[in-house]
Order: structure tokens, then C-alpha cells, then sequence
């Protein structure tokens, strides 16, 4: 009988979850406010994250994988490592059309693929958008104020000062006598390879090349770092290209300088390095003019005799030391990794090898290194470099920001003082500009289709910025592929476990393996 009453007595429902966080919040009133300032947070920064101003519109779509309050920082910490494919994915995912991600504390970025978008940024509407102090500082202690990290005057008394050396003229002296003559040494090393059957890093000599080359014609000095002289300079500047990259996309950057103190210690000791090796070359030249030993006409002796403002003021050592600085990426580096990418690619493809060959031989006959007019008139190795150039660009990614608001071409608004970024290595691969094969190594699309404008392949940047050097940079990559592909065979030991890695350009990250093959018969020198 009891049992039976107690079973007539209706049960309380025990509480649901909700309803005992709520009554635990009551009586912990503390907690109740952090609670609600967290979801406040989380409601105020659910499109962007804490700390990024100006605020977007919501109309703008989020880049795939953010979150509220941290933005893009968990995507990006997981994707740094792959960073150009994984904007890629993103853009796929959003069929190409511009949105924008942001990171704790940083303006928002705009992801911007669209060539409307481009040719808006750098030529129509090019005063109100410039290099600003969210790259300048990042950009600051290995560029300094060089031409790669400064706007208005500054900048245009520069590249008025640069743009001498990058004539038709100097073009022809290069060829028949510079990169002929390091070419020899380049030569030499693949002689000795091919002899005893041993592979070469591709990678590490076409910078040693590059660097020696430009070394003669922008600072007038001999590296001879093909020649086997331990060039520590270079290895040091690399590691600041990564470090500066990792400033630039990662929120926690100063953080880890605060406390990882054998990374901070890595980069004042390669700072080092980088402003004596810039000093001695300065200094060298110093001596030079004093004593009146030789007339030069090199781009370092340009600027030492150049105005750096309208007072008629010279440039101080410190400023020369930012402009040396900033010549090693745009003569050693990108001019490299351009040809590594393209060995990448002809090793991938056999077909466009032997056919690259075969034009190489038709043109040169019984030349051993192509003149200035043959490098120019081979259409099809220029094909194949500007294809490896699209598909890999050596300036995957570029970034300014907007001085006031305005509208992109497509109808986003952008709010001043965010950041403007176009992906070259996205905009490659979209199939709206480039076709269905937008992602496959075809070199004839250069030959077969219409001629791309700067804005839908801004490889070599566009507008009023578009880079100096872009002729060079071609000139010298055929040069050098007509010199190499004459002479051997060079295929990659293990081409598809080549990959990027994430720095200011697009570096290889353990170089390329290639055997070297010296060729026989009717093609053989």
C-alpha cells in the first residue's frame, strides 16, 4: 500500500541543463557576467575577429574557416605550411569572388582574385592605395624605405633612378657578356655532375647564378658563389624572407619574438649579416669614387650619384643599404625560384621538354649560348617560362592598403584602412579567366591564345609599379634554358615531392634533385 501512494505522487522533472547553468549563474554573479560578456563578444565578433578594425560590411563574404573572436588564426595557424593552396580552396569554394578573413588585433584583409578588382588597385584608383604602416613595419628591418617598401616621392625617385639600367641596350650587354660568362660556371658544375652521376640541387645553383649575375650588374662586384665561395649572406637573407612572412600572416608574430629567444637571437644575428655584407659592398664603391680607380655603371653607382629628394641630397649609406637590399629579391630570388619551378614542371612533362629542346637546337645550330636576338625570337621557351611563372609565381600574394573608402569594380565596399590583398597564385588557376585547363602546364595557351593583360596575370605586378625588371627577368630565364637545355638533360629525381615554402616569395622548400644527363649526338655541343 505505501509503494502503491508513492507511485500516485507525481515526480518533480529533474532540470535541464540550461536551466542549472542559469540557477548556478544566480549564485555566482561573477561568473554571470563573464558569461554574458563572453556571448557578447562572441555576438559583436562573430563575422570578425576581436581588435580588427575598420569593420567590413556583413555583406562581404567571410573567407572560409573563420570563426568568432579569433577570425582566421586557427585557419591560418593550420594552414601556414600550405598557405597559397589553401586560399586556393577557400577561393574555389566561394567560385572566385572576393571576401575577406581578419586575425586578431590586424586590419581585415580582402582575398582578391577578380582582374577588375586588380587593374582598380593598381592603376585606377593607384593614389588612394598604397604600401601603409601595416606592411611598412613588417617590411621595415630587412627592406628599410627601398623601393619595395615606400610610396609617393620617395618611391618614384627611386624607380626614376633604377629604370636606366634596364634598357634595350644594357639588355644586349648582359646577355653577351654577363650571364654568358656565369653561365660557364654553371656549366662547369653540371660537367662535373653529369660525369660522375651524382644529382644536383637545381634549386640552390640557379640562386648562386642569380646572385652572382646580379651581383656584377646591380652592385658591380664579383660574389663568385658559383665558384664555391660560401656565400653565408644568402642563407641569412632567406631566413629573414620567412621571418618577414610569417610577420605578415600571423597575428602571434610578435609574440613569438618576445618569447622565443633563440628565434629573436637568430634574427639579430642574421641582421647582422645582412647590413655588413650591404656594407661592404657600399663601402667598396666609396672607395672607389674617392680614388677615382674605374667608372662604373652599375645600379649601386646610379644611385650614389642619384638625388634622393628634389634638395638635390645624395642617399646616406643607410638609405644605399635598404636599396641593395631590396635589389637581392628582385635580381636573385625571384629570377631563381621562376626557373626552379619551371625544371619542376618540364620534368612533370616530358613532351614539353622535347619540344623545348628541339626549338633550343633549331635556333642556336652549332652556338653554344644564345644571343640576344635568339632569346627573344624563341617563342616557345619564353612559352614555357611565362607558363611555370603563371602557375608558380615568384610573388604569389601582394598586399596594400586603402587610404579612404571605395567601392571595388565587382560592388565591395572597402573601408579605409583595410588591407587590399591579390593572389597571383589563385587568380592562375581560375578557370573564369584562364579556361577548364586553368591548372594543367600547357605552354602553347602563350603561342595558341591572345596575349593576357597585366591585371589578369600580375606576375610581375601591374600599373605604375609594374616591375622594372620584368624584361630582364624573362630575358635571363630564356637565357638560361636555351644555355642548360643545349648542353643536358635535366629532370628532377623526385619531382612531385616538391613543394613550396611559405615566405615573401615562393622559395622551394628542400630545393630540386636533378640528374644531369650531357646530351649526345646531333644535339650534342
Amino acid at each position: 500500500m505505501p509503494s502503491t501512494v508513492s507511485a500516485l505522487v507525481p515526480t518533480k522533472p529533474e532540470p535541464s541543463l540550461v536551466a542549472r547553468l542559469l540557477a548556478l549563474l544566480a549564485r555566482r554573479p561573477r561568473w554571470a557576467a563573464v558569461v554574458l560578456l563572453f556571448a557578447a563578444l562572441c555576438l559583436r565578433n562573430r563575422l570578425t575577429a576581436v581588435g580588427s578594425y575598420p569593420r567590413v560590411s556583413s555583406s562581404v563574404p567571410r573567407f572560409p574557416g573563420s570563426v568568432p573572436i579569433l577570425g582566421a588564426l586557427p585557419w591560418a595557424l593550420r594552414n601556414y605550411h600550405r598557405i597559397h593552396d589553401a586560399i586556393l580552396e577557400g577561393n574555389k569554394a566561394l567560385g572566385f569572388r572576393t571576401s575577406v578573413f581578419s586575425t586578431p588585433f590586424t586590419p581585415p584583409r580582402f582575398v582578391i582574385t577578380d582582374p577588375r578588382n586588380v587593374e582598380f588597385i593598381l592603376k585606377t584608383n593607384f593614389p588612394n592605395i598604397i604600401k601603409g604602416p601595416f606592411i611598412k613595419v613588417r617590411f621595415q628591418e630587412l627592406l628599410g624605405d627601398g623601393i619595395f617598401n615606400s610610396d609617393g616621392e620617395h618611391w618614384r625617385l627611386q624607380r626614376k633612378t633604377a629604370s636606366h639600367i634596364f634598357t634595350t641596350r644594357a639588355f644586349r650587354l648582359f646577355v653577351e657578356t654577363i650571364f654568358a660568362d656565369e653561365m660557364k660556371l654553371l656549366v662547369a658544375r653540371l660537367d662535373e655532375a653529369a660525369a660522375a652521376g651524382t644529382t644536383v640541387d637545381m634549386h640552390s645553383l640557379l640562386n648562386a647564378f642569380t646572385l652572382d649575375s646580379f651581383g656584377t650588374i646591380g652592385f658591380g662586384v664579383q660574389l663568385n658563389s658559383l665558384g664555391g665561395k660560401a656565400t653565408p649572406f644568402a642563407a641569412a637573407f632567406d631566413r629573414m624572407q620567412y621571418v618577414t612572412s610569417f610577420r605578415i600572416n600571423m597575428a602571434t608574430w610578435r609574440i613569438k619574438e618576445m618569447f622565443d629567444r633563440k628565434y629573436a637571437a637568430q634574427i639579430a644575428s642574421d641582421m647582422r649579416l645582412i647590413r655588413e655584407f650591404a656594407k661592404t659592398i657600399i663601402d667598396q664603391r666609396r672607395a672607389e669614387a674617392a680614388e677615382k680607380r674605374e667608372t662604373r655603371s652599375d645600379l649601386l653607382t646610379l644611385l650614389m650619384s642619384a638625388s634622393a629628394d628634389d634638395s638635390g641630397r645624395k642617399y646616406t649609406d643607410d638609405e644605399l643599404r635598404d636599396h641593395v637590399l631590396n635589389m637581392v629579391i628582385a635580381g636573385r630570388d625571384t629570377t631563381a625560384q621562376a626557373l626552379s619551378w619551371t625544371l619542376y614542371y618540364l620534368s612533370l612533362h616530358p613532351e614539353a621538354r622535347k619540344k623545348l629542346m628541339a626549338e633550343i637546337d633549331a635556333t642556336l645550330g652549332d652556338a653554344t649560348y644564345p644571343t640576344y636576338e635568339q632569346v627573344k625570337g624563341m617563342k616557345y621557351a619564353n612559352a614555357v617560362f611565362s607558363e611555370a611563372l603563371r602557375l608558380s609565381p615568384s610573388v604569389s600574394k601582394n598586399m596594400k592598403m586603402a587610404v579612404e573608402d571605395c567601392v571595388l569594380p565587382d560592388g565591395t565596399p572597402v573601408p579605409a584602412g583595410a588591407q587590399l590583398g591579390w593572389f597571383t597564385y589563385s587568380m592562375s588557376r581560375n578557370p573564369a579567366v584562364w579556361g577548364a585547363d586553368a591548372e594543367a602546364f600547357r605552354p602553347e595557351r602563350w603561342i595558341e591564345e591572345r596575349i593576357r593583360t597585366q591585371y589578369e596575370n600580375p606576375v610581375f605586378n601591374a600599373g605604375p609599379r609594374i616591375c622594372l625588371g620584368k624584361a630582364f627577368a624573362e630575358l635571363e630565364g630564356v637565357f638560361v634554358l636555351a644555355s642548360l637545355f643545349r648542353q643536358f638533360d635535366v629532370v628532377a629525381v623526385d619531382p612531385k615531392s616538391v613543394t613550396y615554402t611559405t615566405s615573401m616569395t615562393l622559395p622551394m622548400k628542400s630545393g630540386i634533385e636533378c640528374r644531369i644527363s650531357k646530351r649526345t649526338g646531333a644535339a650534342a655541343i
